[in-house]
């Protein structure tokens, strides 16, 4: 996490080339694709049926794709592994 979090100077460029907005566009589309079609737990379209679990997963996915959104996440899960850590 901290090499993507906080990468030093050497690190940023051993990485790729930023994506165009093109390819990023793609990606998520494949991913959001991949994510409703096949990662569906078994339990939660046992609950709400294929559909509802589809259109809710597919609204998370969206939801991630806002930047404060995923880092409030990061940070919640970050928050919470350190609470499981101290107490």
């Amino acid at each position: 996490m901290r090499l993507n979090a906080l990468p030093t100077e050497e690190e940023l460029k051993l990485w790729p080339p930023p994506l165009t907005d093109e390819e990023s566009e793609k990606l998520r589309r494949k991913a959001r694709k991949l994510l409703v079609e096949r990662g569906m737990p078994a339990a939660l379209v046992g609950v709400m049926g294929v559909q509802a679990t589809g259109e809710a997963l597919g609204r998370v996915f969206d939801a991630l794709q806002v930047d404060r959104v995923a880092r409030g996440l990061i940070f919640g899960l970050v928050l919470q592994a350190v609470r499981g850590i101290v107490t």
